[in-house]
């Protein structure tokens, strides 16, 4: 059983008592009496072993009661034999040592990697003097984890009784630490389960190896304390944890022999050696040999007395060192025996006592990235890491997070910079111009969360375990953005001003209601469940309006889904019908039977619907997603995926109506152009995003708008009368340029540097022909190809030698053709727009079946496609 974590106080045991006590017991009587005064007289803490009586069965607690006077004598032996030595220790009654020495033993897990199974009783060598000298050197003569700083980077002492799992505990012990390290945080307390690999690993009560054990967390790790508490059992299953185990799993980078060389070797930790270790990372995880005086250790430097017996082996955690002028170096350890035992759970032990230090390991925790919480600007009480939200902190940084916290003001692009992901949640003080800029800095082409819950992630949530899988996975996919992370929290029925100033940056709102979920099981409607299958609880949520200005995920409440508002648009000096929207209703005959099937693009089920499945990951891309009942949480990408979405000039009026995500809904809107040109996109100055450009046959002149503002920035004059414009990035350089194709004979001339010179000449087609450009192959470099429209059939070239690698039929007669990287893969595939019903039909993977249907445009405008993506601003 576990003691001294989640037990009862002496005082509630002992009101207790009279019911856990059979009649006629002796601890009714005279005889508890007797032994209290006796345990006192021998030094013993009376309150522990009260405690440690009152845990144990009746039967148990019967026969402890009955040998006590045994356990007496053997402390009193002990105690003469460190008088008569001169140690300079102490041992005592405690309720370890009054364990029958049958059950103590059980206690002694640990299997020495240099014996095997054997066991030394034999006495051990001496170090060399070099390794005994006095203080001075490198390193202090004293250090201590528990008060490294001014602060404790340790946890609380464990108890492992009545299972020789000292080899799980040790572990996890220096482990545990080496987080908080790790983490920068202090107040962190992460707590790991041993029973988690007790029950999974081949170790057993019987003992385990010190190594095998890190390898196993290195392999196959462990959950957290909650997720499968201490059984002291090794036939509890392993299947015992929590359902969402795997999503809690805690696992090391790396482990090593502490010592000399590389990596270190068995049987060798100089002093030196451990204390670099120590220092430089955190607590290790050691051997030793317990001999029958160590049982009664209550403090001091332990040093084996003569005539003390070898028990066993056992493993526990170096936490620091010291020097004593009589017994010199010593280290300070951390056991697993509760708090009855020793200096309250801790000993220190003279160096190179019972091989304390031939078997030490150091492990290496994992590491995620940095979160900030950031508490300036006066948040909500529920917010402070120190506080409701430590639960947070200690989840994150027990998944490998390192977390930190912060109330420094003003905010600063150099203090978020050092970050992966920033926290914050229900500010009261405005921030400032210049912090807000710094802010959307940090973001950049990264990731942003907005909850309608400023607790969302606390621990007073019903659904804790998921709401803990939920607060690693935001965190997880907010850190492997393309820039910064951010997570905004608000709070119902606030104004929630200060929080929408950072919001409103990122095209979020946080509103001041309630949402209310009447699919709840019970009655409490004002707490919605996010999800229809996460039962996740959010309490006392507001709900976020969302932009159509980046690609957006949300998750509603389980009431259902329904349509994100469309954002107020200037439509003077166009078309009010300037788009369509809508799925397609194209009918079977209106394809090229056998070469195309209707795969309209379906609405996305709710439950289909997944965080972390940004655009061109497999979500339903963007903003035009559809949602019943007020959205609980948003998520927003800025990061650039590399999907060409479509477009389309109208020669009517010369307006661009460009489609960030292909939700039939235009994004932009540009005048820019005469009737009579010819459209064309491309990323013309190498920034990463595509750009309007016209080419104009009564000129030939190329009118290039490198940021999409309606002004040319390059105008160059290039080609012949009758020519088809192309563009491409032809050389590999990440730039598009200019290409003509010439119908009447067939030749190609690509200019590679926009200098209306050509660089590269190809005959390739019929007349008749539609030319068209795109990466086919993926390899950087964009090549030509035609589209027939008398047969409906493509011939792309992938290598520009004028030999088609690759010919495909699709489309119908009238159909117009369009290339683009529709899903993000590195590679152009074909599509074709359908003037007569205003159809996209966008085929992801050249098979000749449309993999998305959109239905976008007015009769007369000509397509184009690009990657328009825009940092937000």
């Amino acid at each position: 059983m576990r003691m001294n974590r989640n037990g009862m106080t002496a005082l509630i045991m002992l009101l207790l008592s009279a019911f856990l006590l059979p009649a006629g017991s002796a601890a009714d009587g005279s005889e508890m009496s007797g032994m209290r005064e006796a345990v006192e007289a021998a030094g013993g803490d009376w309150a522990a072993i009260e405690e440690f009586l009152l845990s144990l069965s009746p039967e148990e607690r019967e026969k402890v009661i009955e040998s006590y006077p045994e356990r007496i004598a053997e402390v009193e032996d002990i105690q003469r034999s460190i008088e008569e030595s001169g140690a300079n220790w102490t041992a005592g009654l405690n309720p370890i040592f009054l364990l029958p020495p049958e059950d103590r033993r059980r206690l002694l897990g640990g299997l020495s990697e240099t014996d095997g199974n054997e066991t030394a009783q034999n006495e051990t060598t001496p170090r060399s003097e070099v390794d005994l000298e006095s203080p001075g050197g490198t390193f202090p003569n004293s250090f201590d984890w528990r008060n490294a700083g001014g602060f404790d980077w340790t946890t609380p002492i464990r108890n492992q009784n009545p299972c020789g799992s000292c080899w799980a505990f040790a572990v996890c012990g220096a482990l545990e630490s080496r987080m908080k390290i790790a983490a920068g945080n202090p107040n962190l307390q992460p707590d790991l389960s041993e029973q988690e690999i007790l029950s999974c690993s081949p170790g057993d009560c019987s003992g385990w190896y010190l190594s095998s054990t890190s390898d196993w967390m290195l392999c196959e790790g462990t959950v957290d304390e909650s997720c499968y508490p201490y059984l002291a059992s090794d036939t509890a299953p392993c299947r015992g944890s929590c359902p969402d185990r795997e999503s809690r799993r805690y696992y090391i980078t790396d482990w090593c022999w502490v010592g000399d060389g590389p990596g270190g070797t068995i049987n060798d930790a100089p002093l030196d050696a451990l204390k670099e270790e120590i220092t430089c990372c955190g607590p290790v995880a050691t051997y030793m040999e317990v001999y029958s005086d160590f049982w009664g250790y209550s403090g001091g430097i332990y040093k084996k007395t003569t005539g003390a017996t070898f028990e066993g082996g056992h493993f526990v955690v170096i936490v620091g060192w010291g020097y004593d002028a009589t017994n010199g170096w010593y280290l300070i350890c951390k056991n697993s025996w509760g708090t009855g035992w020793g200096e309250s759970g801790w000993f220190r032990i003279k160096w190179n006592e019972v091989r304390i230090e031939d078997e030490t390991i150091a492990h290496q925790p994992s590491r995620a990235a940095s979160v900030l919480f950031y508490e300036g600007h006066v948040p909500m009480y529920d917010f402070q890491l120190s506080s409701g939200y430590d639960e947070w902190g200690n989840i994150l940084a027990g998944n490998g997070y390192f977390v930190q916290s912060t109330t420094e003001t003003p905010v600063t692009s150099n203090m978020l910079n050092c970050y992966d992901v920033v926290i914050i949640s229900n500010p009261t003080n405005s921030f400032s111009t210049s912090e807000l800029a710094a802010i959307k800095e940090f973001v950049g082409r990264g990731r942003v969360i907005g909850s309608g819950d400023g607790s969302w992630p606390s621990d007073d949530a019903i659904y804790l375990q998921d709401n803990e899988r939920m607060a690693i996975g935001y965190i997880d996919w907010l850190a492997s953005g393309e820039g910064g992370g951010l997570f905004v929290l608000g709070e119902r029925q606030l104004s929630n001003t200060v929080a929408n100033q950072v919001a409103n940056l990122f095209g979020l709102k946080f509103n001041y209601d309630i949402i209310y979920d009447p699919k709840r099981y019970d009655t409490e409607t004002y707490w919605p469940i996010l999800g229809p299958n996460d039962d996740v609880e959010v309490l006392a949520s507001c709900s976020l309006d969302i932009s159509k200005d980046a690609s957006i995920l949300a998750r509603a409440t389980s009431s259902g889904y329904a349509s994100v508002s469309m954002p107020s648009w200037d439509w003077s000096g166009s078309d009010n019908d300037a788009y369509i929207g809508g799925e397609s209703n194209v009918t079977p005959e209106e394809l090229n039977p056998g070469t195309m099937d209707d795969h309209s693009d379906d609405p996305m089920p709710p439950e289909d619907l997944e965080l972390g499945a940004a655009a061109g990951e497999g979500s339903p891309g963007g903003a035009g997603l559809s949602f019943t009942g007020p959205i609980g949480i948003a998520a927003v990408d800025f990061g650039r995926k590399g999907e060409d979405t479509i477009g389309v000039f109208r020669p009517s009026n010369q307006g661009w109506y460009l489609d960030y995500n292909n939700d039939a809904v235009p994004d932009a809107i540009i005048s820019y152009g005469l009737n009579g040109d010819k459209p064309l996109a491309g990323d013309w100055n190498g920034d990463g995003k595509d750009t309007i450009g016209v080419f104009r046959p009564s000129n030939r002149g190329w009118y290039l708008d490198y940021n999409n503002d309606a002004i040319p920035d390059k105008v160059i004059t290039y080609g012949l009368t009758g020519d088809q414009a192309v563009a491409g990035d032809w050389n590999g350089d990440g730039k598009d340029t200019i290409g003509v194709f010439r119908p009447s004979n067939q030749w190609w001339y690509l200019d590679y540097n926009n200098d209306a010179i050509p660089d590269a000449t190809i005959t390739y087609g019929l007349n008749g022909d539609q030319a068209v450009a795109g990466d086919w192959n993926g390899d950087g470099k964009d090549t030509i190809g035609v589209f027939r429209p008398s047969n409906q059939q493509w011939y792309l070239d992938h290598n520009n030698d004028a030999i088609p690698d690759q010919i495909i039929t699709y489309g119908i007669s009238g159909d117009l053709p369009v290339v683009g990287d529709w899903n993000g893969n590195g590679k152009d595939t074909i599509g074709v727009f359908r003037p007569s019903n205003q159809g996209w039909y966008l085929d992801y993977n050249n098979d000749a079946v449309p993999d998305k249907i959109i239905i976008y445009g007015l009769g007369g405008d000509l397509p184009v496609s690009g990657d328009w993506y825009k940092k937000y601003s």
